[in-house]
């Protein structure tokens, strides 16, 4: 096994880029695909989406540049930070790329379980419905779950420390921010149904005991 993965080891980085690439791209379809839903039903637009944690799109903006720069860096091979990278490891890589195809297809249970319920500001529609379908039937954040997993998964491929912290700090922030006020709302909303749904599911993994 070992010797199969050190065969492979020279062509992984092009796999590992076809990869990235291939699964942000349907990652970012998914959120076009719920946003233009959400559009048709509920008027709401891109501009909207910014507007979703106070100073959030500023401090992701500022996190993006460093992250972004990190992703270039690593596929072009500049090695501007090389100190921000740990030993390759293909096992790492391999992980990698199985979480990250997991992950983009949880971003897609849940765009087709939100349906036109997606809104990029934090407050609900007129028409909002409690999601308890897919992905929703046994965690009630499973979108931002997806989103942390995604970044521990860029990590695993690139070995690059920094892609890791700056992504799980825009995850923590934003999440924090929009969690806490979506169940807010959705219990001021939905009352004892959330209160029974909440029982029943886990923040970010099932509940495995009823």
């Amino acid at each position: 096994m070992v010797y199969v993965l050190l065969k492979l080891a020279p062509g992984m980085k092009i796999v590992n880029i076809i990869t990235i690439c291939t699964c942000y791209g349907l990652i970012m379809a998914s959120f076009f695909h719920s946003l233009n839903l959400a559009k048709r039903e509920h008027h709401i637009s891109l501009k909207d989406v910014k507007n979703e944690v106070p100073h959030g799109y500023r401090i992701r903006f500022l996190l993006s540049i460093l992250y972004y720069f990190c992703i270039v860096d690593w596929i072009v091979g500049f090695e501007f930070i090389q100190w921000a990278y740990i030993p390759e490891n293909i096992l790492f890589n391999v992980l990698g790329i199985a979480l990250m195809t997991l992950t983009t297809s949880l971003f897609w249970r849940t765009s087709i379980s939100l349906g036109s319920n997606y809104h990029g500001p934090m407050k609900l529609h007129t028409r909002h419905e409690l999601v308890k379908t897919g992905s929703y039937r046994v965690i009630r954040h499973a979108a931002y779950l997806a989103f942390s997993l995604f970044h521990i998964s860029l990590f695993l491929i690139t070995n690059n420390y920094i892609l890791l912290l700056s992504g799980l700090i825009m995850s923590i922030y934003i999440n924090h921010f929009r969690i806490r006020t979506e169940e807010k709302l959705l219990t001021e909303r939905f009352g004892q149904e959330y209160a029974e749904y909440k029982k029943m599911t886990g923040k970010y993994l099932p509940v495995l005991f009823k």
